[in-house]
């Protein structure tokens, strides 16, 4: 139900969906679960789209720990959740936490999925856009025009990766570009 009202924007029966079925799940499984972490996760969504930040920060940083403590460091479900709580930091203008957070997670992905894979090259264009905010070019460029080498490999569309995915690198590497001269 939390699914369906978040899709229909109604952000407060979303929000008080995704309390039930924590609640619920803390009952059946224990509040150390990874579907409790996923419950905090969505719960961390909603209150970022309610323009509440540091409550989702709370909550994306609970569900990273029970994550980490559940599959250990180097899962990928670990690595999905150092991308959420990134984005968040970002937007709370914590760059410099984004930025270690988008590290481990493609430290992880690397490990996990092989450097090649979509999922890296995803992650390698958001610590790009990371860099980008803070003005730091030529780490920016590096990161974006990697992402874009792997976007552009044959079979990478299959997995995720479509033209507009491409283009929105590209156009991020010529804001770098016109920036600089």
């Amino acid at each position: 139900i939390g699914n369906l009202r978040l899709h229909q924007n109604h952000l407060k029966g979303a929000l008080d969906a995704y309390h039930k079925g924590l609640e619920i799940r803390i009952r059946v499984w224990g509040p150390r679960h990874p579907d409790v972490a996923k419950s905090r996760d969505h719960i961390g969504t909603v209150l970022h789209r309610m323009g509440r930040p540091q409550e989702a920060l709370v909550q994306h940083q609970q569900a990273l720990q029970m994550f980490i403590e559940y599959h250990g460091p180097d899962h990928p479900s670990v690595a999905t959740s150092y991308g959420i709580l990134a984005r968040v930091l970002t937007e709370t203008q914590d760059v410099e936490g984004a930025i270690d957070a988008t590290h481990k997670q493609l430290k992880i992905e690397s490990r996990a999925f092989g450097t090649d894979h979509p999922r890296c090259a995803e992650t390698m264009h958001q610590l790009g856009l990371c860099y980008l905010k803070q003005g730091r070019h030529d780490k920016a460029l590096f990161q974006l025009q990697r992402s874009l080498e792997i976007k552009m490999k044959p079979g990478c569309q299959n997995r995720g990766q479509t033209p507009l995915d491409i283009a929105e690198t590209q156009e991020y590497i010529a804001v770098i570009y016109q920036e600089q001269g």
